[in-house]
């Protein structure tokens, strides 16, 4: 039966995708953008999956952040300004022969099916481009327009590991992380979309003794430190313990490590500092000492590298295909804004997911609009922990560390989910 059903909506697929513009678009169209939903966000979204701009079915039924990502990448296809909302002139290019796809061709050019027995008869997704939960997430508190929630004294936790989404929301922080898998790679990472009110900036946690304490599983420390959210850093204290070149270590406004020279190895430590507005900028290895950080304001500054991006533009060093390419777990810490944040996380050495190079971290980074973004420790270190669990990986497995980065504490995240 079902495939019987997956069969008819396959068909149904095949001749719509043959189809002129949908008549809910055709006349008086006023656009969509973030926040809408409706049948035309689903007619737009089973278009975009038809070019291929959606790899997946499961839909969620809001245009949300991830629409408009997929948005912005056809507009950018059709030699467009990637803004990521859909205009009545967008919609009528998206649901006409003339539009690229996501292959880089003209619809109309677009390679059909010899027979119904080559079209897909499995609602499988291929990579889950848009990582909607098994069920809608139950409706959070109030929120405000920025939306955080209006009443202090709440907090709204959902996870769905299924599904592959993680929310958060207080009322000065919010964390939505995403889970997404491409097995032609094959590749498993998680996007984490981090909003922070002014004042609410990141934070390390460590164990306190650096050179000679004990290490702690990644989800030990964060569920000590009771962090909503907590990820890999910049693996500084394998540097110490080992005298190696550190870089510039700077933890809440206190130098650790004043190591000016950067490095011709790998890490090549070049910095993302941290400033109290929540602003953050990266510099290159041995530009500047520690108190010259100190100076401009810095709480904390990272040495890892390479520079993903500085200032809008991708890094150098990330897109050489001389420069350590290889595929392996990752780890990158970004700033679209101040207050507004992305962390990429990479599985790699598995079956599932190989890792990635340097390269996907920018591309990932820019389809976001990050003005700055470091390459922090990864490998067999890569941590995601969500309220006192490590999502991307089992925590009994996870390499201990010293120190990690941090967003936000709840008492709830002290125990274990």
């Amino acid at each position: 039966m079902r495939r019987m059903v997956l069969l008819f909506l396959s068909i149904f697929l095949l001749f719509a995708s043959c189809l002129p513009l949908s008549p809910a678009f055709s006349e008086g169209a006023a656009g969509l953008q973030k926040g809408d939903s409706g049948p035309e966000v689903d007619a737009l979204k089973e278009r975009m999956y038809v070019l291929g701009y959606f790899t997946s079915r499961k839909f969620s039924p809001i245009y949300n952040d991830i629409t408009a990502q997929r948005v912005a990448l056809l507009q950018e296809m059709n030699g467009l300004e990637p803004t990521g909302n859909c205009s009545p002139e967008l919609l009528s290019l998206i649901f006409s022969d003339e539009v690229i796809t996501a292959d880089g061709k003209r619809y109309a050019d677009r390679d059909l099916p010899s027979s119904l027995s080559e079209a897909p008869l499995s609602d499988a997704p291929a990579s889950e481009a848009e990582a909607a939960p098994v069920s809608p997430p139950p409706e959070p508190p109030e929120r405000n327009e920025e939306g955080f929630l209006t009443d202090s004294s709440l907090e709204y936790v959902y996870r769905d590991s299924t599904g592959g989404l993680w929310l958060y929301f207080s009322s000065t922080l919010q964390v939505e992380i995403h889970r997404y898998t491409d097995p032609t790679v094959p590749l498993v990472w998680y996007e984490t979309e981090v909003r922070a009110v002014p004042g609410e900036n990141l934070k390390t946690v460590s164990i306190g003794n650096i050179e000679k304490g004990r290490l702690l599983r990644p989800q030990t420390l964060a569920r000590q430190e009771g962090a909503v959210l907590a990820f890999s850093d910049d693996y500084f204290f394998y540097r110490v313990r080992n005298h190696l070149r550190t870089g510039v270590i700077i933890r809440s406004g206190e130098i650790l490590c004043n190591g000016r020279n950067g490095s011709r190895n790998f890490p090549g430590l070049e910095t993302l500092a941290c400033f109290p507005d929540g602003s953050m900028q990266c510099f290159k290895g041995g530009e500047h000492t520690g108190e010259e950080y100190l100076a401009m304001g810095a709480l904390d500054v990272f040495s890892f590298g390479p520079i993903l991006v500085s200032g809008g533009e991708a890094g150098e060093k990330a897109l050489r295909k001389d420069y350590y390419h290889y595929r392996e777990p990752r780890c990158a810490l970004g700033m679209i804004e101040p207050g507004h944040y992305l962390i990429l996380t990479v599985n790699g050495r598995t079956d599932a997911s190989k890792g990635c190079y340097f390269s996907f971290l920018v591309e990932r980074m820019l389809s976001w609009h990050v003005q700055e973004a470091l390459n922090l420790d990864g490998g067999g270190t890569t941590a995601l922990c969500f309220m006192g669990e490590q999502i991307n990986a089992d925590g009994a497995s996870a390499r201990s560390v010293a120190s990690l980065i941090t967003f936000g504490t709840s008492r709830n995240a002290q125990t274990q989910p």
